[in-house]
């Protein structure tokens, strides 16, 4: 094998070095309310939801969080938050979905059809696609007696929300009177049609119309708690006892990895196909950089419950959320500084860059990421532009 030119060697120990740079530091949340979920549309802004319709705001990455209430002022859960910028956001929890245009200044209910009572949708997760469309699910309970008795329908349910402040929500599977269905936990669509959702059964459901019918597999014996995806074809699911599961093949196969945890994992999130992170109960963080096959066990940061994980500036920030109103902030968690090396045309001669901050060419045509690792996909630079600018 030849030799990496000296700037990419260089650039992947510069790389591999930032790793050990990580940080972890405990955010001063002022709640010791549970927190579910968090989501940041930039570096600086980010709004975490949790018990009793607890709502915390950020502008200045975490240095302090401004408290607000969203909906029903009570013991309401808010179970998942996504926001498309920092104006346009979506909430859902233990009552009707909310919406914001405002950055979280104003809320209003989502209306969702059909039109049966809202108390009887238990939303769990919501995903927005863009400013215009998003992905919700959850579980639907309702009670209604009839002339052979009182009956009860629980089942698992997912659907679309849209700009114009509706949700249409579609069953899962076949619903089945008087016995109870698993719990939706998450959803991940990879594309404005191509979509997967974890039962609290174990079982991973896809659809590729938009939610409208789902088909599904059973990979787990224990409930599976989230799902995230790299790409169209890869992703990665992690559930109760340390379970975490990766595909390479759009969900067609599911293959268990070792996580070296047996706490319950509550959330996972992936930078690019080899730098992830799973957060579980007791304060479990587990991170791999080499696509799962191996992950390190992050101790002694905290004993509290983590729930939910968000990446963002490319992965070099992260927050953490959870029990007792626990925010965690993540820094130098990938090789962000080599990113902003900025290498040109100019300096790099022959080898010549593709985009300054992903990738090279070698005279050979073969492509290296910033860290030297197996060839990315790009066409060939003509010989003519290479040494110029």
């Amino acid at each position: 094998m030849k030799a990496l030119p000296a700037f990419l060697f260089l650039l992947s120990c510069a790389a591999l070095g930032s790793r050990a740079a990580e940080i972890w530091t405990i955010q001063a949340s002022g709640t010791s309310r549970n927190l579910n979920s968090i989501s940041c549309p930039t570096l600086s802004i980010c709004t975490a939801v949790g018990d009793s319709s607890t709502t915390l705001k950020t502008v200045n990455g975490g240095v302090s969080w401004a408290f607000n209430y969203v909906g029903p002022v009570g013991n309401y859960g808010l179970n998942s938050v996504s926001f498309a910028d920092s104006m346009r956001g979506f909430v859902c929890g233990d009552f009707a979905p909310y919406r914001t245009t405002d950055g979280g200044l104003n809320w209003s209910p989502v209306t969702v059809q059909p039109n049966t009572s809202l108390n009887y949708v238990r939303l769990q997760y919501v995903q927005l696609m863009g400013s215009d469309k998003g992905y919700v699910a959850g579980r639907y309970v309702a009670q209604a007696f009839g002339s052979s008795g009182f009956h009860t329908w629980d089942y698992a349910v997912a659907g679309v929300v849209s700009s114009d402040a509706s949700a249409e929500i579609y069953a899962v599977g076949n619903p089945v009177l008087d016995v109870k269905g698993p719990v939706a936990t998450s959803l991940w669509f990879t594309s404005d049609t191509v979509g997967y959702l974890t039962l609290g059964n174990g079982m991973i459901q896809k659809t590729t119309d938009k939610a409208a019918h789902w088909s599904g597999k059973a990979i787990s014996s224990t409930a599976l708690n989230a799902i995230c995806f790299v790409n169209n074809l890869t992703g990665f699911t992690v559930g109760d006892s340390g379970r975490i599961f990766k595909t390479n093949d759009a969900g067609a196969n599911w293959v268990a990895q070792n996580g070296g945890a047996v706490r319950n994992l509550r959330a996972v999130r992936f930078i690019d196909t080899n730098i992830g992170y799973a957060v579980g109960d007791s304060g479990t963080i587990l991170e791999t950089t080499n696509g799962g096959s191996a992950w390190v066990v992050r101790s002694g940061i905290t004993a509290l419950s983590l729930k939910a994980i968000v990446l963002v500036g490319n992965g070099g920030t992260g927050y953490v959320v959870g029990e007792g109103g626990i925010i965690l902030k993540m820094t130098g968690g990938t090789p962000s500084a080599v990113r902003g090396f900025n290498l040109s045309r100019h300096n790099l001669g022959n080898h010549q860059a593709i985009d300054p901050w992903y990738g090279f060419t070698l005279p050979d045509n073969r492509v290296l990421n910033v860290l030297g690792r197996s060839p990315v996909q790009f066409a060939p630079v003509p010989s003519k532009q290479r040494g110029s600018r």
